[in-house]
């Protein structure tokens, strides 16, 4: 992923677009690496419901 890519990503605990959730198919920065929601979560990324696109 770029580094241009990564800076448009929210990073943990700021949701995607201001919410207060991620839907499934959203990237969030959390611990050093990058994870994509598999389905609509509030839960902290690492979880069943992320799964880890890349490490930064």
């Amino acid at each position: 992923m770029s580094r241009r890519r990564c800076r448009e990503l929210s990073t943990y605990p700021n949701w995607p677009n201001g919410g207060n959730h991620a839907s499934g198919g959203d990237q969030l920065i959390y611990q050093d690496a990058v994870w994509e929601a598999k389905w609509w979560t509030q839960a902290a990324p690492g979880g069943q419901a992320w799964r880890q696109v890349c490490s930064l």
